[in-house]
């Protein structure tokens, strides 16, 4: 972990290949090979511990356009400028300059870009899935300027075979993923503060052939070197679902499971499913007006969470959203 960090997200920095493929809690398929295509040695390595909500993911690898020992608060939390902020002297890769001028916002070039590859096998036709995180120091200071990213390429390196985008079918970059989506809560020590993160997000596949493949994951600085970007990947594994990318845990659908009025008084009851998630209810007396949090008291077992909302609203919208 960082020096000066004292909770939070633990990495280890490491290009032992054989660590940084147990990481990959692989499931279903069997990964033949890992290999570091690209980037200096302190930007590969595996992490645990990333379990503070609103933002989880389980224990996995971290890939960085810094050094990933540093993903945790700066060793002096009064410097005015963002970190981490480490120009590891890397390279770019064809592949990532060849995808970014047509796909990346404001696209110039590619630095420090860290390549993980990864060979593997599946027995049967399957299409794969993967869990990861995309944050960075680059947010909120210079979005859409420089718009860091990460890209996955699954059997070639065309920016056809690029497979990764965010829940807005964008590929996963600061700026335009970021619109909307983006998190600032973040309680591990993922980066400094401030920083942005986009919620744990699952890409799927199209349907795979049995036999061998090659996945090439790579997270690089855009248009500079400085301020960091990391990803966060973890539960590699062979899947029926559909192609491309969701948030891992999407959002629960909102039922009234009853209402009564009492005069001018309305009493509804609204229930969820338990998901594990910690979801915020909000209200609105107008779908283009402004929500408020709902703080009545919620009843919670393994299956649903329920509350019962009293107002004397002549119309009014619920909805859920992330804490």
């Amino acid at each position: 972990m960082a020096p000066g960090a004292d909770a939070g997200v633990l990495v280890t920095a490491t290009t032992n290949v054989a660590a940084l493929a147990t990481a990959l809690n692989a499931s279903g398929l069997t990964i033949t090979s890992v290999s570091i295509r690209n980037g200096a040695d302190g930007q590969f390595g595996t992490y645990t511990d990333f379990t503070t909500p609103p933002i989880t993911i389980g224990d996995g690898v971290v890939l960085s356009s810094g050094d990933v020992s540093f993903v945790g608060p700066p060793p002096d939390p009064s410097l005015d400028f963002p970190q981490p902020s480490y120009d590891m002297g890397s390279s770019n890769t064809p592949e990532f300059d060849a995808y970014g001028p047509t796909n990346i916002e404001n696209f110039t070039g590619s630095y420090d870009v860290a390549a993980l590859q990864v060979n593997f096998h599946l027995d049967t036709n399957s299409p794969i899935k993967f869990d990861f995180i995309f944050g960075s120091v680059e947010y909120p200071s210079w979005t859409s300027q420089y718009t860091d990213a990460l890209l996955v390429f699954l059997d070639g390196i065309d920016p056809t075979n690029q497979i990764t985008f965010d829940e807005n079918h964008k590929p996963v970059q600061v700026g335009k993923s970021f619109a909307g989506a983006v998190e600032t809560a973040d309680q591990n020590t993922a980066f400094a503060d401030p920083h942005g993160v986009l919620p744990e997000l699952t890409t799927t596949s199209a349907l795979l052939l049995a036999g061998d493949h090659v996945l090439l994951f790579e997270v690089g600085d855009v248009n500079d070197a400085l301020l960091d970007s990391a990803a966060f990947i973890t539960n590699l594994r062979a899947e029926a679902g559909d192609q491309g990318t969701e948030p891992t845990h999407p959002l629960p659908t909102l039922g009234l499971a009853g209402w009564q009025q009492s005069g001018v008084t309305n009493v509804m009851s609204l229930t969820w499913t338990n998901d594990g998630t910690q979801w915020v209810l909000e209200e609105s007396a107008a779908l283009s007006g402004g929500w408020s949090e709902v703080s009545s008291p919620r009843t919670t077992n393994a299956n649903w969470v329920c509350t019962s909302v009293t107002n004397n609203a002549a119309a009014q919208f619920f909805r859920l959203r992330r804490n």
